[in-house]
């Protein structure tokens, strides 16, 4: 999942950029990091992937925005300057900072719905309950939310959990 995050930040920046360099090349990071200093790009993916393999790995689809409900947000919210949820729910830090990999398998839209689940289960319960959604089991059994590792929909991610539940499960070798 962090590469999927890493592709995401970069995917516009690539998009929009002028010259025909290899997005995974040492002289695009190098442009990279020149616009911006809130984080390092660095080597994540072998130079010799192709972009199409890449692309491949950005699995979540998109709905068309009929599909999506509707929210309606106050105007006058105050947004502060900086949001770091780890400090906001401490007691929860440990959960909210798990990084997956997904490794060859575009699972990104399971792999964060499940993070997601996971971070909202402990929040809600004050710490309590830190058990790891499995990924995998959406991965697996939900069958109307797409693809495998060919991508899915993260909203049927949610209405899966509300509609049948999902397993708990860690981390690859954890046992839970």
């Amino acid at each position: 999942m962090k590469a999927a995050c890493i592709i995401t930040l970069l995917l516009p920046v690539v998009l929009s950029y002028k010259a025909n360099l290899n997005p995974l090349s040492n002289e695009f990071i190098n442009y990279i990091n020149s616009k911006q200093n809130t984080w390092v790009a660095g080597k994540n993916f072998d130079e010799k992937l192709s972009i199409q393999e890449i692309k491949n790995l950005l699995g979540a689809k998109k709905r068309s925005l009929g599909d999506v409900k509707g929210f309606m947000h106050s105007e006058d919210i105050q947004v502060p300057d900086s949001f770091d949820a780890r400090e906001n729910w401490k007691d929860c830090s440990d959960v909210i900072s798990t990084i997956v990999d997904q490794s060859a398998c575009g699972s990104c839209w399971a792999m964060s719905a499940a993070s997601a689940m996971s971070d909202r289960r402990c929040i809600v319960t004050q710490g309590k309950l830190k058990v790891p959604v499995s990924a995998e089991n959406l991965l697996s059994c939900c069958d109307d939310c797409g693809f495998g590792c060919a991508g899915g929909y993260i909203d049927d991610a949610w209405s899966f959990w509300q509609e049948n539940g999902i397993t708990t499960g860690g981390l690859y070798g954890s046992n839970q």
